[in-house]
């Protein structure tokens, strides 16, 4: 099931689909689509919604972005934000907040990331990822900041107002319906923003074009410009930088949509794999598979993303490089996130 989900992925990404049933099916796409961008969402007066999505089918950025709209708000407010995430492949049987010792099967490997992104200290089971900037309980801003997962958003967003949030962050929502949300933002990928420029099977994209653009107030391209990444985290929380990493013989372990982006930004970085592992998108690389990959090509450690780091722990007795991916907001993002929450209450930075 593996290999068919990341066979299937790759063929979508590369638009490998084409003909006249192709296009026929892609049209039923776009008229299935297109109204269900906006996901149906029952949210209170008074309670403000950034939403954050993305054009394709993954690999857009949206939750490191959602991330950090989300680390934005909570320094700059004193009230609880919660960030909502999705689960994808993983079975919360009930809404919850996410702690760093949960086990990624019942919360997700995204959920996971965030709330290592924003709990201190890092307990051992996850030592040697990226060093926590921000404690959700309420430092260094003056805000608290839970993420939270359910079997339904509704369920999280539920738990969330319950515990006193007031303001939400939506990882993976575009938009809402019947009421809008405050903020909507589409996070694009700088390299392909639009993907493959297709819906499926011709490519991946999750809706026709014109149907995210309308339901978007900021469309959001994460370039160099706004994503630091400066090299790659070692078990001691050492920072390599990509330099030093050019000269190793490493290889790439990936478990998101779309690597070739990882792939090529390596590449402009000077910094080629020796050994290359795609699993499917939130996927479990598998051991063995990486064991004969490191013999064969003399790998002496992994690189990986923080998400794909989080599926690593026991596949693998080689070193694991972490690369830093930490989005940075701009002064225009900012100051539209400032407005959204409310400009009166947020305190000058």
């Amino acid at each position: 099931m593996e290999t068919v989900r990341r066979a299937l992925a790759q063929s979508l990404e590369c638009g490998r689909f084409s003909g006249a049933s192709a296009r026929a099916l892609e049209r039923a796409w776009h008229r299935w689509s297109a109204p269900r961008v906006a996901r149906p969402l029952q949210v209170p007066d008074g309670v403000v919604t950034i939403a954050v999505g993305g054009p394709t089918l993954g690999g857009s950025g949206k939750t490191p972005l959602a991330l950090a709209c989300a680390r934005f708000i909570a320094e700059q407010q004193s009230a609880r934000v919660a960030l909502i995430g999705h689960a994808y492949r993983a079975t919360p049987r009930i809404a919850r907040v996410v702690h760093p010792s949960d086990d990624v099967r019942v919360v997700g490997d995204e959920a996971l990331m965030c709330v290592h992104a924003v709990s201190a200290p890092s307990p051992p089971e996850v030592r040697g990822l990226p060093r926590p900037t921000f404690n959700a309980e309420g430092g260094p801003g003056r805000g608290s900041l839970d993420v939270i997962v359910a079997p339904t958003r509704q369920l999280a967003i539920d738990l969330a107002l319950a515990r006193g949030a007031r303001i939400l962050v939506l990882d993976g929502v575009l938009q809402m319906a019947p009421r809008r949300a405050t903020l909507s933002l589409l996070a694009c990928d700088a390299l392909a923003p639009w993907g493959s420029d297709a819906c499926p099977p011709c490519g991946d994209l999750r809706a026709p074009k014109d149907a995210l653009l309308a339901a978007c107030d900021h469309v959001v391209t994460l370039s160099d410009d706004l994503v630091r990444s400066r090299g790659a985290f070692t078990s001691t929380g050492a920072m390599l930088p990509y330099e030093q990493l050019a000269r190793m013989n490493l290889g790439l372990v990936t478990s998101v949509a779309r690597p070739a982006r990882i792939r090529e930004r390596l590449r402009t970085r000077g910094v080629v794999p020796r050994a290359v592992f795609h699993a499917s998108d939130h996927g479990v690389p598998s051991p063995r598979e990486l064991a004969s990959l490191a013999a064969t090509h003399c790998v002496e450690g992994w690189l990986a993303t923080h998400k794909c780091s989080i599926h690593l722990r026991n596949s693998s007795v080689l070193p694991l490089y972490v690369m830093e991916h930490d989005v940075h907001l701009d002064t225009t993002l900012r100051c539209v996130l400032r407005d959204a929450i409310g400009p009166e209450k947020t305190r000058e930075m």
